[in-house]
């Protein structure tokens, strides 16, 4: 979309593999909001901020499901037609775990590999990627 970003994905358990129906998923500024569905799939359309003061809060994205981990992917890269996804694993717990999305500019290459574990890089796929694994896992269960 012009005027936003996609951002889909999955959420599953990091113990058992499983996928995590109704987890929360929305920006900080509580702007987007939606839920995943029985097969942890979701899809969470991040209007493109119009001032300064929504960058931060639009491009960060809170996964919040009771008795886990909240996630909090930060620094979205908010361009328009950006799309991103994400295959999340949430620990069982409380607390809060942070991660960037994007590295900020002009890290150098001894902070690069120093701050390796504080960052995480997306997994991009489009939005016919994500329905054609959902279209495959439909195709298996019928068989069994």
């Amino acid at each position: 979309k012009p005027d936003a970003i996609i951002i889909v994905g999955f959420v599953v358990d990091d113990v058992t593999g499983k996928p995590l129906n109704n987890v929360a998923i929305y920006s900080a500024d509580k702007f987007a909001k939606t839920f995943t569905n029985e097969k942890g799939f979701y899809q969470l359309i991040l209007p493109l901020p119009t001032n300064d003061s929504e960058v931060e809060n639009r491009g960060t994205v809170f996964f919040e499901k009771e008795n886990y981990i909240k996630e909090v992917y930060q620094n979205f890269d908010m361009t328009p037609n950006g799309d991103g996804g994400f295959r999340t694993r949430m620990k069982k717990g409380y607390g809060i775990n942070r991660i960037n999305i994007f590295r900020p500019p002009g890290l150098s290459e001894e902070e690069k590999i120093k701050d390796t574990n504080h960052y995480r890089e997306p997994v991009r796929y489009t939005l016919d990627r994500i329905r054609s694994e959902e279209n495959k896992e439909k195709k298996v269960k019928k068989k069994h």
